[in-house]
């Protein structure tokens, strides 16, 4: 993954666990502001766990900006103390995307379609809505082995032909997550600290087989 200023116009998805460790939520955090000072622009869900910990770090780096968030649910409405949204889910992070969106956060509401089709199908619909609006590939955080959303926004970035960088931030390093196909493991340099990821490279979507 470049760490030149020269990635600025460019714009990489970024998602994974819903549910996060303490220990997972900070490396989520810590990736996305390594992102986000490098000048990347971000395309997000809205879901808790890695989307809500993208939004907190964007806001608190004063980066909102570089957000564009896609929800399976409505507008947000009101104030950030008092706001309103149609047709969340379980999952659903109202509250981060609230203060990103009144941060300055681009929010593009029913990504995954209108509230007359069931949540869980909005959010695969939002889920491959976030694929297609990325330049340059995507990040995936995952606390454990990646769930359902994490694989399908790798198999829809992947279709694309696009890059795909793979943290297992919860999952033993020696084992870190089971995959066949054209991945590699390797070692990202980011933080002033190499870290261990999972890649597969452009155009070798093909051959995807992610288990999930």
């Amino acid at each position: 993954m470049s760490t030149s200023t020269a990635a600025a116009p460019f714009i990489l998805a970024i998602g994974g666990s819903r549910r996060l460790s303490p220990g997972a939520a900070e490396s989520a955090r810590l990736i996305s502001s390594a992102l986000l000072k490098t000048g990347y622009r971000l395309a997000v869900g809205c879901a808790t766990g890695v989307d809500a910990a993208v939004m907190a770090a964007a806001v608190a780096d004063w980066r909102a900006a570089q957000l564009h968030i896609h929800t399976a649910f409505g507008p947000i409405t009101g104030s950030v103390s008092c706001y309103g949204v149609a047709g969340t889910g379980s999952c659903s992070a109202t509250a981060a995307v609230a203060v990103a969106k009144h941060a300055g956060a681009k929010v593009t509401a029913w990504a995954g379609g209108g509230p007359t089709l069931a949540f869980p199908q909005r959010l695969s619909n939002r889920t491959r809505a976030v694929a297609r609006a990325v330049t340059c590939g995507g990040v995936v955080i995952c606390d454990g082995e990646p769930g359902n959303g994490s694989a399908l926004l790798c198999r829809s970035l992947a279709a694309r032909g696009l890059p795909i960088w793979l943290f297992p931030v919860g999952l033993p390093l020696e084992n870190p997550l089971p995959v066949s196909g054209p991945w590699s493991w390797g070692w990202r340099h980011m933080l002033g600290a190499d870290l261990p990821c999972w890649h597969l490279p452009a155009g070798r979507g093909g051959a995807l087989d992610l288990a999930a």
